[in-house]
């Protein structure tokens, strides 16, 4: 199922996680900033007391160091949430290693695959937050990428726009959110091209993570679910940042895979958020959906049953981060 009304309630990546592990606004939960730490029960703790192999690989929180949590089982990361792309330091289990030579989305493949090949086999069931950086700063595309030829997306027409009285006081200020120069524009450009180019990488590493389920033969029992924590401006508005409450931040991509609810692809226009995830996890397992819970499961969405939602709420503490 695609939701082409997909929505990230506080687009910056600390806030949006902690909302995604809990299913609370970021005003519940408490982070509203990336430097916060997250002092709420999650689904993975949940989970995991349900008896779930649990693991992470890739990015936890932007306030957390790196380090193994007892919720997870199988745990690959890096420090505070950013990594660069090349030669890698990756805390695997509790050890930190360098990946001399490697790049961090293959790296970060494999151990997804890993994971999945130690996990299928157990008679309980399985959860992997697999959490890439891509297409997050530095944006250093794959070196066999680097050099593709790509047509960039057309602007949209809030691009750089030339009046924006209409906008927020913060936004609104002409000397603190100028016109963007052409040398800016340019920087803007060579940044959403690399973008782009590194989730090359990124398609061919979720081909053969899917096939790995496939050959464990547990793709079709398996709940998939894609998305992004946050948008970005590339220019839109004159920002180039992401704490804004503008479709360029906050609107992503999302799209589940569950054979057993979902038989036939479609396309669901139901107004969907980052909320929703744990209480859909949650269903999905037989756990009561905590009463803090903001969100909603999607069980009912997606089985026609019930009346949905119109809107969420979108909320963030500017100036932009």
């Amino acid at each position: 199922v695609t939701f082409p009304h997909a929505y990230i309630t506080t687009p910056l990546c600390c806030p949006s996680r902690s909302s995604i592990f809990t299913g609370m606004y970021a005003h519940t939960h408490g982070v509203q900033d990336n430097d916060m730490e997250l002092n709420q029960t999650t689904m993975m703790e949940r989970l995991h007391e349900n008896g779930y192999t649990t693991g992470l690989v890739g990015k936890y929180l932007n306030s957390w160091n790196g380090e193994p949590r007892p919720e997870f089982d199988y745990w690959v990361s890096y420090q505070y949430g950013e990594t660069r792309y090349n030669n890698p330091r990756l805390n695997v289990n509790g050890e930190w290693i360098r990946y001399e030579g490697e790049y961090v989305t293959y790296a970060l493949g494999r151990y997804a695959m890993d994971f999945i090949a130690k996990s299928a086999p157990k008679r309980k069931p399985f959860i992997l937050l697999w959490t890439v950086n891509a297409p997050h700063d530095p944006t250093t595309p794959a070196a066999e990428d680097k050099y593709l030829p790509l047509e960039l997306p057309p602007r949209l027409p809030s691009f750089n726009e030339a009046d924006i009285s209409d906008k927020p006081a913060w936004m609104a200020d002409q000397d603190k959110n100028p016109l963007l120069t052409e040398s800016e524009i340019q920087e803007i450009d060579t940044f959403r091209r690399n973008q782009i180019l590194t989730l090359y990488s990124l398609d061919r590493t979720l081909e053969q993570v899917i096939n790995q389920l496939s050959e464990t033969g547990e793709l079709d029992n398996t709940v998939i679910i894609f998305l992004s924590d946050n948008g970005r401006h590339w220019g839109e508005h004159r920002q180039v940042a992401k704490n804004t409450f503008y479709e360029e931040s906050t609107h992503v991509p999302f799209a589940i895979r569950y054979p057993p609810l979902v038989s036939q692809p479609y396309t669901e226009n139901g107004v969907i958020a980052n909320i929703d995830i744990a209480p859909t996890l949650y269903e999905l397992a037989g756990i009561p959906i905590p009463a803090e819970v903001d969100g909603l499961s999607l069980v009912g969405l997606l089985n026609h049953t019930g009346d949905w939602r119109e809107g969420v709420l979108l909320e963030g503490w500017p100036p932009r981060g």
